[in-house]
């Protein structure tokens, strides 16, 4: 079967640990791109792929996945930057692709699911120290 992209291709940033890149792409049944991606496959300027790289590094850096960010200044300009390469990104895949950032304040709250079990024992996996780094250090 031909790849077939779909209409609009959607773009998820964030953060995850063991990734060079915080790029994801849900597949669908005629366009199979393998869920995480790079910027590569976007066609990314090298600038941009080298800040997304760096952002990465930075959230592996100084969120710990067990006790979270070490400082509140961290996070903060973590955010920042993230809004940063979020306008970028957008800027540079606007003729083929949305952006989605999941992030910070921009973290979906929950996932939807068809099946009703799927959501459950999705969401049973979600650990509160997980949640806890995506969101930030109390303040």
């Amino acid at each position: 079967m031909d790849q077939i992209p779909p209409a609009r291709r959607v773009i998820r940033l964030f953060p995850d640990y063991s990734r060079t890149y915080p790029l994801w792409e849900t597949s669908t049944p005629t366009w199979d791109v393998g869920y995480t991606t790079t910027p590569e496959t976007y066609g990314l300027s090298k600038e941009l792929g080298v800040d997304l790289a760096g952002w990465q590094a930075f959230f592996e850096t100084h969120c710990n996945p067990f006790e979270g960010w070490d400082t509140v200044e961290n996070w903060r300009q973590w955010l920042r930057d993230g809004e940063g390469l979020t306008q970028r990104l957008r800027a540079e895949v606007e003729h083929f692709a949305d952006v989605e950032p999941e992030f910070g304040p921009h973290r979906r709250k929950r996932r939807t699911f068809t099946d009703r079990r799927t959501a459950v024992r999705a969401s049973a996996r979600v650990t509160q120290s997980s949640s806890r780094s995506l969101r930030g250090p109390s303040e």
